[in-house]
């Protein structure tokens, strides 16, 4: 369907400033809609309450150990959130700051991702697609992780295509990428991908010797340190609850359907994704 519009938006006629203007109207709509959301200032729902429990009953060190209830979180985005509450007070607005910021900046972040593979014209849909999707706005005005994830995916993904990974940039690499781990939870995967891609790229263009790899093992060393200490002294302690997995389970796809009840799960979770997405 994205493949299809862009094809449609390729074959109209205007001018690259024109297709420029949608794109930057679209991005401003697209802020102004998260703000909007922001102020409307409703109130915490129960994911979003009992995550700022800990918040309001903890100070940062405390916030490394497993969340009460049943909660999961980064400690750097509780630390960020900690800091703006201790200078504007616990209320929505300070809890709901800093993924108000991570939402409306992915948006940027996506448009300048998206100019490298992408004309004026054929980013319209996909950058309207996600600055509109109710599930987009909604979490950028959410107590939650899910927009800083978004942001750092897309930033990790934005600068291993500037600076591929162990080719330069490779100290900038190993610190940002490391707080990149304990800030998202996610980011470990998409930097494994950034790390492969720089990897691959090198072999590529004949740079594939080990002295040229050394700094490619070190950047790579240092995440996966970090993500052991991260996984040993704070994820390790809650992987015991089943809470979790027990709560998202209707939500996993069966990888081989072998039933009537697996192919109508199948399809009831494809159109959920579908409906999230575009409303």
């Amino acid at each position: 369907m994205n493949c299809f519009l862009v094809k449609i938006m390729r074959n109209v006629h205007l001018k690259t400033q024109h297709w420029q203007f949608l794109n930057f109207a679209i991005l401003a709509w697209g802020i102004l809609s998260r703000l909007a959301v922001y102020f409307q200032n409703r109130s915490l729902f129960i994911d979003e309450a009992n995550l700022a429990q800990n918040i309001a009953g903890r100070n940062f060190l405390e916030l490394l150990a497993p969340l009460e209830p049943e909660q999961y979180a980064p400690p750097l985005f509780l630390w960020v959130t900690e800091s703006i509450t201790l200078v504007f007070g616990i209320n929505e607005f300070s809890l709901r700051a800093f993924p108000l910021f991570c939402g409306m900046l992915a948006l940027v972040v996506f448009y300048k991702l998206g100019k490298q593979f992408f004309s004026e014209a054929e980013l319209v849909f996909p950058l309207a697609l996600l600055a509109f999707s109710p599930i987009f706005v909604r979490y950028a005005a959410e107590f939650k992780q899910y927009s800083s994830d978004m942001l750092i995916a897309l930033l990790i993904v934005y600068f291993a295509l500037k600076f591929p990974v162990g080719r330069s940039k490779n100290w900038l690499w190993a610190s940002l990428g490391s707080i990149c781990i304990l800030l998202s939870m996610p980011a470990v995967f998409v930097l494994a991908g950034a790390g492969f891609y720089g990897f691959f790229s090198a072999k590529m263009k004949r740079e594939g010797k080990l002295r040229e790899s050394l700094p490619w093992f070190l950047v790579t060393g240092c995440w996966l340190l970090t993500f052991a200490l991260y996984y040993l002294f704070i994820i390790h302690d809650g992987i015991g609850r089943n809470n979790l997995e027990t709560f998202h389970a209707p939500y996993f796809l069966p990888l081989f359907p072998t039933s009537i009840h697996d192919l109508d799960m199948w399809g009831n979770l494809l159109l959920s994704m579908l409906r999230s997405a575009v409303g």
